[in-house]
């Protein structure tokens, strides 16, 4: 087994694209690390950098504390997977297995030990055009095991298979590389695979590492806004509001609604630093047809839609928030000077006014004011028995279990908040904590 490290390491193409930028990431013996991000992220290139298939611009790859980056590909001992199967379609698949090997002592031997790993002892007489395209696949895994490689690299090896096969199949290439022990780094862009196979994540975006940890950590505890909003199925609800201080604690205004951190909330004196922010609520922090508890949060809305899946339905509630652009979940980290600000002190927030004055069309046009007056604003809040229509961009979205009733379109709806759960986010899309 080996170890794995990338230092400071960074690839700009000869165009300038900039596809790896200052990423450094250790993989640990035996670990399976999930490489995660959009298309366009980068992933690939780093496993091809780590495979030796391009020379990095900066930075270093190391085996087992070793640069590796003199050494050819054939000298590193890798062994890579591709999203294509790229078999041999004249030879068997002992033949396309052993092929590695050639002439090895015990080529038939090891051949004979991979296929059985991968469940293909009874189709070894085979060629690939007789084969589904998950027992391909597999073929071209038990191609790249067998070598015994130091570094097993899986680049998106089920984008090309049906859900029902992706699934069953992510389960037995995960439970492989384990059973192996080979260090192994695995590429997707689908963040199910990713929680479901990975001993560690890491997120990436613009070639830049946004985090790394376990699948808990991530979902549960995202790093930047791009994390929040990248994870999670439906995704989370990212909305912006508005901080002022309240009654001891801090209440974020969300420009129809409010939502109040107790002053015992340890967030509570971070966020006082901050003019405005990005809220995110993932559905299943939010309870429909639940009591808050005497001092617990809550928000209410009209149920616009709502998703039937059998055991659950997915719940979008027009509660007149005001949604954060795609655009502020897509933090720009290959512009090297966007990464130099997000290291540097957060950017001065707007003046209060600035951020009202630019929020009040909207806010106004959608919803009634919220308890904002203090600052003259607004007319006083009054109650509304009745939401207002808005657009679709604000839903609230949440899970709600068949067993409990679901609820109806046009339904009125309020739903309890877990404040623990509550995800702050500053101007950078940077977590505050």
């Amino acid at each position: 087994m080996t170890a794995v490290a990338l230092d400071h390491l960074s690839k700009v193409f000869d165009d300038g694209t900039v596809a790896v930028n200052d990423l450094s990431l250790a993989v640990a013996d035996g670990e399976l690390l999930v490489l995660l991000g959009p298309t366009g992220c980068g992933k690939s290139t780093v496993l091809r950098l780590v495979a030796g298939l391009e020379s990095p611009t900066a930075g270093h790859v190391r085996f087992g504390g070793r640069i590796v980056d003199h050494l050819h590909t054939r000298d590193r001992n890798v062994a890579m997977v591709f999203q294509h199967y790229a078999l041999y379609p004249h030879l068997t698949v002992a033949q396309n297995i052993g092929f590695p090997l050639r002439s090895a002592p015990g080529v038939g031997e090891l051949v004979a030990r991979a296929a059985e790993r991968l469940g293909l002892s009874g189709v070894l007489d085979r060629r690939p055009a007789q084969l589904s395209g998950g027992e391909r696949q597999r073929v071209a895994m038990a191609r790249a095991l067998v070598r015994q490689p130091r570094v097993f690299l899986l680049d998106e090896p089920l984008a090309h298979l049906d859900a029902g096969l992706r699934h069953e199949l992510r389960t037995e290439v995960a439970a492989t590389a384990r059973r192996v022990g080979v260090t192994t780094l695995y590429v997707t862009h689908d963040q199910g695979e990713a929680l479901a196979v990975a001993d560690r994540v890491a997120v990436l975006h613009g070639g830049a590492l946004h985090q790394v940890g376990t699948p808990t950590e991530v979902y549960d505890d995202p790093a930047t806004v791009f994390v929040a909003a990248f994870l999670g199925t439906p995704r989370a609800n990212l909305f912006e509001g508005a901080v002022y201080p309240a009654d001891g604690g801090v209440t974020v205004d969300l420009g129809s609604q409010v939502l109040t951190l107790p002053p015992d909330d340890a967030r509570a004196h971070a966020l006082l630093r901050h003019e405005r922010v990005t809220i995110g609520l993932r559905p299943d922090a939010l309870h429909a047809a639940m009591p808050a508890p005497d001092g617990g949060a809550s928000l209410r809305g009209r149920v616009r839609h709502v998703e039937h899946h059998g055991h659950e339905g997915i719940v979008y509630l027009d509660a007149g928030g005001l949604p954060t652009p795609p655009a502020h979940t897509m933090i720009r980290t290959s512009d090297p000077a966007h990464l130099a600000g997000l290291l540097a002190d957060p950017p001065a927030p707007e003046p209060r006014r600035s951020v009202i004055g630019r929020l009040l069309p909207r806010l106004t046009a959608e919803a009634p004011a919220t308890a904002r007056t203090r600052y003259g604003f607004y007319p006083a809040y009054e109650p509304a028995t009745t939401l207002p229509d808005s657009t679709a961009d604000g839903d609230l979205v949440l899970r709600v279990p068949a067993a409990s009733g679901l609820p109806s379109p046009g339904d009125h709806l309020t739903v309890s908040v877990d404040l623990d759960r509550l995800l702050l986010f500053d101007t950078a899309g940077t977590r505050i904590r």
